[in-house]
């Protein structure tokens, strides 16, 4: 997503910017001179795992209070259906 943005998108003028994804999960990708700053195992961006809060929900990776139980998909659907909403499928 973010090398299209870099390509074809508001990221085609500039050489150097931070794409964030919110979805399922939340993802970060960084761009740096046109090029994707990839980590060791060429994975990076698990920005959604970054904890704020230490007695926060459990999140899918085993950690408590992660951005992701705050602020993704599963966290809005968990919300919904702690306030009593049921979901439609």
């Amino acid at each position: 997503m973010a090398l299209s943005e870099s390509w074809y998108g508001a990221g085609k003028y500039v050489d150097q910017f931070i794409s964030v994804k919110v979805g399922y999960g939340v993802g970060v990708a960084l761009i740096n001179n046109k090029q994707q700053i990839r980590g060791y195992t060429d994975g990076f961006g698990e920005f959604g795992h970054t904890k704020v809060a230490f007695d926060g929900p459990l999140c899918s990776c085993g950690n408590r209070g992660c951005i992701e139980t705050f602020s993704s998909e599963k966290a809005v659907e968990r919300y919904a259906e702690e306030q009593g909403l049921k979901k439609i499928v």
